[in-house]
Parts: structure tokens; sequence; C-alpha cells
């Protein structure tokens, strides 16, 4: 059976690869049903369904996902991200502290955490998330953006300043970091 489940899986990768996303999605279907502990199939059909914006079946999906593996953080995680994408905040930061409970130090995680805080006004949660995601010392650049963009949120203007310097300095061109210095510099002139 697991021979027939990697042949699909694969020829689902290669479909995938032509743009031919419904005959990878079968394929990816076909190889978790006939290997039910294959959960890259299943985790391949989810990712491409949310890439597709099909987020209700992606959703379906990811619930098998956690359901059926639900000792990975990154399957956590992921179901997180749909939500999130579906403005579902909530149920977003209930897949990130699964996630969380199961890897400390997930910075992806961590980092969306932030952001659905941010999104729900909240910002010293999202703050200590964004900060949490720092002490793992992966993606600086764009966390030192994100606490940038709270002190924005904040009117704050000479700490988020600080802040988006210090992306800059690591990444001194991109775009939205250079957006985000040229907005602080417009709104605190303003004031």
């Amino acid at each position: 059976q697991s021979k027939f489940s990697d042949a699909y899986y694969n020829r689902g990768f290669v479909y995938q690869s032509l743009d031919k996303n419904d005959e990878a999605l079968a394929d990816f279907q076909k190889a978790f049903e006939l290997d039910p502990r294959f959960s890259a199939a299943l985790s391949k059909q989810t990712e491409l369904l949310q890439n597709l914006q099909q987020f209700d079946l992606a959703l379906e999906s990811a619930a098998k996902l956690v359901k059926n593996f639900p000792d990975s953080s990154a399957f956590w995680s992921l179901q997180g991200d749909i939500y999130l994408q579906k403005t579902q905040y909530n149920d977003a930061l209930a897949s990130y502290e699964h996630a969380l409970l199961l890897k400390p130090n997930a910075v992806e995680t961590l980092i969306n955490k932030g952001i659905v805080y941010q999104e729900l006004g909240q910002l010293d949660l999202s703050e200590a998330s964004f900060k949490a995601a720092l002490a793992t010392g992966k993606y600086k650049d764009l966390i030192y953006n994100n606490l940038g963009y709270l002190e924005i949120q904040r009117r704050q203007w000479k700490l988020a300043e600080q802040w988006i310097k210090m992306a800059l300095d690591i990444d001194p061109k991109n775009e939205l970091y250079l957006k985000n210095l040229d907005k602080i510099a417009k709104q605190s002139s303003a004031e």
C-alpha cells in the first residue's frame, strides 16, 4: 500500500509544479487515503488549498491534520495561519497556543501570534509575542519592523523610528521598512 501512496504523493508534486492543482489535490488525497499515517500528503493538500485561497476546504484539511497528528507543532501552526487568513482571530490564537505548547520557540508561530494580537488591538500582548520571537535570533529585521509598526500604532515616533532603523540596518533596501520610516517622518512632523 505505502508504495502506491508514495507514487501518488510524488505525482501530486509533479502536478503541482505544472500548476495542475486539481490533479495534485486528488493525488495528495489519494496518498493519504492509502496510508493514513502519511502526514506529509495531508499537509501538502492543506498547504495547496491554502495557497489556492480555498480557506474553508483548507480548514477542513487542517482539522483532519491536527486530529490525526496532534503532536505536530507545525500542523497546529498551519491551522492557525489559515484561521488568520480568514480573520478568525480567536481560533488562530487557540491554534498558535497549542503549537507553542509543543514547541515554545517556534519563531514563525510567535510572530503570527503577535500579528493576531496586533489585529485585535492588544498591543502589549503583541509586543510580548514579537519580543519572544526576537529572542530566537531569527528574522530579526522582520521582527524589528513589526515592533516599529506597533510603536507607530501607539504614536511613539522616536521608538518606532529606532526599531525601523534597526530593521533597515539588516535589510537597507526593504521597501516595506522604508515605507514605514517615511510614514513615521510624515506623521511625527504633522503632530
